[in-house]
This record gives C-alpha cells, sequence and structure tokens, in this order.
C-alpha cells in the first residue's frame, strides 16, 4: 500500500481539475457545490502525498521524482486554463489598460465619467467599480503590460500560471540545495489550493508566491556562499512580494535582524541589511514613480477597504463584538505588527519565520481570501505546520459565497464560514503548542535522569 500511496494521492488530487471542469462543462455557471465536492477529495489526496513524503523522509525512497511533478503539474494546469476566472482578473485587465491609455487607476475609479470610452463587454464585471486601485505599483506594471501585449483574460491567466510555475521549479531546486527531494516541492505545485488559485482563478498572489520563493531560495544560498549579489536578489524577491501584495513586508524586520546577525569574514551584518532593504524598497518605490502623480492614494484605498469590506476574519469579528469596530481593527493591527517585531528577535529559518508573521497576519488581517494561504505554502515544502495543512483542507467552505451568489445573485459570505475554516486551525496552533511543550518537557525530563 505505501508503494502505491503517491500514485493513489495524485490520482484523487487530479479529482479537482478534471472534475471541476467536467462540471462547468456540464453545468454551466452553477458547479460551485460540485467544485466543492472535488476540493474535499482532492485535498484528501493531497494529505496522502504529504503523508507518502513524510514516511519517505529518512529513507532514500523518492516518492514523486521532479520530472514526474513537473509533468503532472503541467496537465493538471492545462486541463483548468479553459475555466471561468476569478471577478479580480476583469479588474486587473481594466487597470492596465486605464494606465496604458495615461490616466492614474490610484487616481480614476472604473466608474470614472473620464473612462468611459475605456468601457468594454467586461466592464461591468469590474468589481467594486466605485473604488480606484488598491494593488501596488509593481504589479501594476504587469497589468499594463498584459495590456500592452493582450488585454484578455487568457493572458492574465497564463501570466499567472507561468509565475506560479517559476516557484515550483525554484523550490525544488531549494529543497534539492537543503538536501531534501525535490518531490517535496509538490506540496505547493499538487495542492488544490495551488490549482484553484492560479490555474482557475488567476489571482495575482502568483506573483507574491513567486517572490517569496527568490526571497527563500537566495537568502539561504547567501547564507552559504556570503555573496551580496544574492542577498541583493533575496531583496529583489521580497520586493516582488512585497510589490504585489502589502502584506509580506512583514518579513523585513525579521530579515533585516536576521542579516545583521549573520557577519562573517566575507559579508558584513549591517552591510547585508542595507543592500537587503534597499533591493525591498527599489522593487516597490521604482514602479511607483509611474505614479507619482498620485501620492498617498497609492496607499489610502487600504485604510478604507479594511474598514468596509470584511471576510472570514473570525479574530476581528470577534473584538468588534466586545469593543468599538475601529479600536478593534486598530487593536488587530497592533497584533500582527507586534507578531512581526516579536518574530525578528528568534534565530529562526526563513520558512519557519514566514509562517509565524503571515500566518498571523492571516489569523489578523480583516479581509481573508482563500488565495491568502498560498502564501504559507513556499514554507510547508520544507516545515511541517499543522495548522496551516489543516487550513487547506478547511477553505473550502469560504466558496460558500459564490454559491450564495448563484442562488441570488449576490456575492455574500455566511457568517459561519469563518468559524468553520478558522476554529480548526486554532484548534490545531493550541495541540500544537502543546504538543511542543510535552515534547520539551520529556527531553528536559531525560536530560535530568
Amino acid at each position: 500500500m505505501t508503494r502505491w500511496l503517491p500514485a493513489i494521492a495524485v490520482g484523487l488530487i487530479s479529482t479537482y481539475p478534471f472534475g471541476y471542469l467536467l462540471a462547468w462543462i456540464t453545468l454551466g455557471d452553477q458547479p460551485t457545490r460540485l467544485m466543492q465536492a472535488c476540493y474535499v477529495v482532492a485535498a484528501g489526496g493531497w494529505l496522502l502525498l504529504l503523508r507518502s513524503l513524510y514516511d519517505a523522509e529518512t529513507s532514500q525512497k523518492r516518492p514523486l521524482s521532479l520530472r514526474n511533478l513537473l509533468l503532472i503539474g503541467l496537465l493538471f494546469r492545462a486541463v483548468l486554463l479553459p475555466a471561468p476566472v476569478s471577478d479580480d482578473v476583469y479588474r486587473y485587465v481594466w487597470e492596465g489598460r486605464v494606465r496604458l491609455a495615461g490616466y492614474n487607476p490610484y487616481l480614476l475609479a472604473p466608474d470614472a465619467e473620464v473612462l468611459r470610452s475605456l468601457r468594454d463587454d467586461h466592464w461591468p464585471l469590474v468589481n467594486h467599480p466605485e473604488h480606484a486601485a488598491i494593488y501596488p505599483p509593481t504589479i501594476q506594471l504587469v497589468f499594463t503590460t498584459i495590456a500592452a501585449i493582450s488585454p484578455n483574460l487568457m493572458t492574465v491567466k497564463l501570466v499567472m500560471v507561468a509565475a506560479d510555475l517559476g516557484a515550483v521549479v525554484l523550490l525544488a531546486g531549494w529543497l534539492r540545495r537543503r538536501g531534501m527531494p525535490e518531490g517535496w516541492a509538490g506540496i505547493y505545485a499538487l495542492c488544490p489550493l495551488t490549482l484553484a488559485a492560479f490555474a482557475r482563478e488567476a489571482h495575482l498572489d502568483a506573483f507574491v508566491v513567486l517572490g517569496i520563493a527568490t526571497w527563500l531560495v537566495a537568502d539561504e544560498q547567501a547564507r552559504r556562499r556570503g555573496s551580496y549579489a544574492l542577498i541583493a536578489l533575496a531583496g529583489a524577491g521580497l520586493g516582488l512580494a512585497v510589490g504585489a501584495k502589502w502584506v509580506p513586508l512583514l518579513l523585513l524586520p525579521w530579515w533585516v535582524t536576521d542579516l545583521n546577525r549573520r557577519a562573517s569574514g566575507r559579508i558584513r551584518g549591517p552591510a547585508s541589511a542595507a543592500v537587503g532593504t534597499l533591493l525591498v524598497a527599489a522593487m516597490v518605490l521604482l514602479p511607483a514613480i509611474a505614479y507619482k502623480d498620485a501620492g498617498l492614494a497609492i496607499v489610502g484605498p487600504l485604510r478604507h477597504f479594511a474598514d468596509a469590506f470584511h471576510t472570514l476574519d473570525l479574530a476581528q469579528s470577534i473584538l468588534r463584538q466586545a469593543v468599538d469596530p475601529a479600536v478593534a481593527g486598530a487593536l488587530a493591527s497592533a497584533a500582527i505588527v507586534l507578531i512581526a517585531l516579536a518574530v525578528a528577535g528568534f534565530r529562526l529559518s526563513a520558512a519557519r519565520a514566514m509562517l509565524w508573521i503571515l500566518g498571523g497576519a492571516i489569523l489578523l488581517l480583516p479581509t481573508v481570501h482563500p488565495w491568502y494561504l498560498t502564501w504559507l505554502l513556499p514554507a510547508l515544502c520544507a516545515r511541517r505546520a499543522c495548522p496551516w495543512i489543516v487550513a487547506v483542507v478547511t477553505v473550502v467552505f469560504a466558496w460558500e459565497a459564490d454559491r450564495v451568489r448563484e442562488t441570488v445573485g449576490e456575492w455574500d459570505m455566511p457568517t459561519w464560514v469563518a468559524a468553520a475554516v478558522f476554529v480548526p486551525v486554532y484548534v490545531a496552533v493550541l495541540a500544537s503548542g502543546l504538543a511542543g511543550l510535552w515534547a520539551r518537557r520529556g527531553r528536559s525530563a531525560r536530560g535530568t535522569v
């Protein structure tokens, strides 16, 4: 049975791409229930894949070769390419076209009268047309490039899948250099959440993952070689992640502190920290030059979205029951920053620090979407983290909002979904903490015998 476990796992995972595509072809615009069923089966296969990888951890067996991983990953993604995209993608295309036409998407919302001439058949599908752009400048350049090449939905999907596959290759190389099987990159590459987020829905978070993967690979190599060039590459990777979504900026305090601790004969801690910080800033600020007339409008909408939109925000919704909503938001924001600063004080691997910092942020953000969890998957390729493994499974409930839209015509997240997704995660966090304490107690007891 153990011998065939990887093949069984891949077979179950295939239920998601093939099952979803079949449901979409036969049912048209209402496949959410079947999609959720396919996702649950695929998530079970993903758990079996993790089991097979963990079982082979101390042996010389390679349950999934890199070649097979890439072939299977390409097949699953190709199957999902015809599937309909997220409504966010209409926004990506629109903002790219706005910039290409010489306007500033940070200053003009999609429903601005001056942009009427740009409206096409897809314009009614652009989400939140009353709000100006919220995405950072680096990813806006990606949107503009897509608009210049071919402003259509399939182009966006192909670009996001290309970034996604680039992350797979980087993670496989990272694992190989760590002395781990390359097939462990399948934890990311064959995760049904990855397939849903990028091959099906085409979310820009593929660039967040690509940036994080670049950062992880280059940072670890910089440790070994003492190379400022690799530190600069790691900074560019982290800058790419921040330039796609602002949240990974929380990783910077830990990384700068870690670089300062790394002083050696070949590199100096303060110098390496400066190089890394400058590259992060350059990746974010240089693209912002194209939008300099927007000023603080580049980050201004963040506050409004944090106040006006709440999705899967279990922690904040509990806080809002006890205190004023504004106070609840401030407390959650302060907690996110404090976690990032506290973790900066510990000597951790980059993967472990990332799980603590970005994981803590996801638990406290005012809005969480399923694809945000993909930010953590690169770290799971190297470290076991039971709470986030659980989250990959329970996040299936988040698509209940799509089910509501199918039945009533409006996207709305049922109130019980946040608890269904995150209560098991909190239980897993507590169980993992207690297990760690028990293990340390056992080691201490053995040490005194």
